[in-house]
């Protein structure tokens, strides 16, 4: 896993390299920042409008459209990209994804597919050492499962526009240096998910497995020249935690099922992180392997 920068990455961030100047890169974060905030409080004092109560959205169950509205906000982070990308760098969103749409799907594809497989082998071991508990009944859960599915993919693909996209691609487009392109924003995202409160004497450990993530999503993406395989690999990990098999009390309000444990539950809760580390490497390892054999 440490990556160097291909021929196809090389073509995608090409356009940015004429706009890689760092004080382009953090004054287009602090927009990005402020249009983000801006939309959550828009997004949050709608809900407050319509009388959707975000009080109890880390309650087990409790909110499902709390949690909606909770993804719905992750849509200040494209529409701030697009912004700055337009403004500052002088080229389209587009060329923050990928060279072209056919190239996008099908890495993400490949990766979703993957990813799928592996997780579902995961979810059916978890079953032997964690007996999950119902969230809610399944027609309920049918009912929310279908606009929950698309707004997963909207924060997903946003974080990883904001990760392994802008950040990545412009820092890329500055520096050669992989401690640089490849690790900070991987770092950066690792370190957005410190939660002690939530997590308790887990936090770091939580810190570590994201960063992790962070740095194979950062790696296929130098891989493969588009955001595509990143994508799928994060759509189809957040959609088993938020939807499936949630993590009890943490953003568990559309899933089917909840884990018997906590967030705060220190033992079990460590045992969950480390086979989410393996998880991700046997997939790191699964979409490598099967990548060189398609020369892709």
């Amino acid at each position: 896993m440490f990556p160097t920068i291909s021929r196809a990455y090389e073509a995608l961030i090409a356009p940015a390299r004429s706009t890689s100047e760092i004080w382009r890169l953090i004054l287009g974060v602090a927009i990005i920042v402020s249009i983000y905030l801006t939309f959550v409080i828009f997004v949050l004092t709608t809900a407050a409008g319509l009388g959707i109560n975000m009080d109890d959205l880390y309650l087990t169950g409790v909110r499902p459209m709390a949690t909606l509205v909770v993804l719905v906000s992750f849509a200040g982070i494209p529409l701030g990209i697009g912004v700055v990308v337009l403004t500052l760098h002088r080229r389209p969103l587009s060329s923050v994804i990928a060279l072209n749409s056919r190239q996008f799907w099908t890495h993400f594809q490949i990766a979703a597919s993957i990813s799928f497989v592996l997780a579902l082998a995961s979810l059916v071991l978890s079953l032997f050492y964690a007996d999950p508990q119902s969230n809610m009944p399944f027609w309920t859960w049918l009912v929310w499962f279908v606009p929950a599915l698309p707004l997963v993919f909207l924060q997903t693909a946003s974080e990883e526009l904001l990760f392994r996209g802008y950040l990545q691609q412009q820092l890329a487009a500055r520096f050669n240096a992989r401690l640089i392109w490849w690790f900070l924003p991987s770092l950066a995202f690792g370190m957005l998910h410190y939660e002690p409160t939530t997590y308790g004497d887990n936090a770091w450990l939580v810190v570590a497995s994201t960063t992790v993530f962070g740095l194979i999503a950062a790696d296929v993406t130098a891989r493969t020249g588009s955001l595509g395989a990143a994508i799928g690999i994060h759509f189809v990990n957040n959609t088993f935690a938020l939807l499936f098999v949630g993590l009890n009390g943490d953003l568990s309000g559309l899933a089917l099922y909840v884990t018997p444990f906590t967030a705060l539950d220190g033992e079990r809760m460590g045992s969950f992180l480390m086979v989410d580390l393996v998880f991700l490497s046997a997939l790191y390892y699964g979409y490598v392997r099967i990548m060189t054999r398609l020369g892709l």
